[in-house]
């Protein structure tokens, strides 16, 4: 019974996502009103929408970059400031086409035990907040391996999710009033890992200054499925399971700068994570990085 009761909610489930794709779909191909803005970095332009609910309108900007890709040699490292773009970036934006009220942010940060989830629309869609006449803000920042393997070392120094996190909330800041956002009015929240990294950034001297306000929505840094005092142990065990047999951390990270992002995903699966610890203590925040 239990199992299928499970089967029938991944059913819902999926039937859900699917349906939300299916209105995205329909509604994207419907001829909008374009918004554009103006930024240090370039032209970014938004379509305008309606929330379904209330009707309200407000104007979606989706994948703005505000640090280059983590790929390559920047894979394990802290986030870099993209340089801009010539032309119009065609994203998608939030808002109004003329702004006079500078509204409250709230920039959300998805949980997901620092492993999986994302920002995206098929699950945090923003219309009950839009309601309340604020700007909304999700982000999404490297999770897993790519964005907490640790060596203690500067090629790999670890928490490179929670920087990416920190590097999203400056550009914010230097960004949002273009969007009609109030700059002193910030607030981040997050639900789960998301909470836990709200605590992370309210602990942290290096956040400061970057939001005013901040709501933890169960979870919290003290947690013990939120951080790992085993890291270097963690990181020695995937470098083997890849094939890597050497021991100098240096010539690990770049033995696993060439292994495929995907091949390094697929090898924390739940049976490594069983043999690294039976806590799950895997990937996750390690203190003072």
């Amino acid at each position: 019974m239990g199992k299928l009761s499970s089967s029938f909610i991944m059913f819902r489930i999926g039937a859900m996502v699917v349906f939300n794709k299916l209105i995205m779909f329909l509604t994207s191909i419907i001829p909008r009103k374009k918004m554009t803005v103006v930024l240090e970095q370039g032209t970014l332009q938004g379509l305008h929408y309606k929330t379904r609910l209330s009707n309200k309108s407000y104007v979606s900007f989706l994948g703005i970059p505000y640090a280059l890709p983590p790929i390559n040699d920047l894979r394990f490292k802290p986030p870099v400031k993209h340089p801009g773009w010539t032309g119009v970036y065609k994203a998608f934006s939030c808002g109004k086409e003329e702004m006079v009220e500078k509204k409250a942010v709230m920039v959300f940060i998805h949980g997901g035990a620092f492993n999986y989830g994302s920002g995206s629309l098929d699950f945090y869609s923003p219309d009950y907040l839009l309601d309340e006449n604020v700007i909304v803000v999700t982000i999404n920042y490297r999770l897993n391996v790519l964005g907490f393997l640790n060596f203690g070392i500067d090629e790999c120094p670890g928490n490179m999710g929670l920087k990416d996190q920190l590097f999203a909330f400056k550009w914010i800041k230097a960004n949002i009033a273009a969007f009609g956002g109030d700059t002193n009015n910030i607030t981040i929240f997050g639900e789960s890992a998301g909470s836990a990294s709200v605590h992370c950034h309210l602990l942290s001297p290096l956040s400061t200054g970057s939001f005013d306000k901040a709501i933890m929505q169960s979870g919290c840094i003290f947690n013990p499925w939120a951080f790992n005092e085993k890291h270097i142990e963690v990181a020695f065990k995937l470098a083997e399971k890849l094939g890597c047999q050497k021991d100098d951390p240096k010539e690990i990270v770049k033995y696993l700068l060439n292994i495929p992002a995907i091949d390094l995903v697929k090898c924390t699966t739940l049976k490594f994570k069983i043999e690294v610890s039976m806590m799950q203590k895997y990937f996750l925040i390690i203190y003072n990085t």
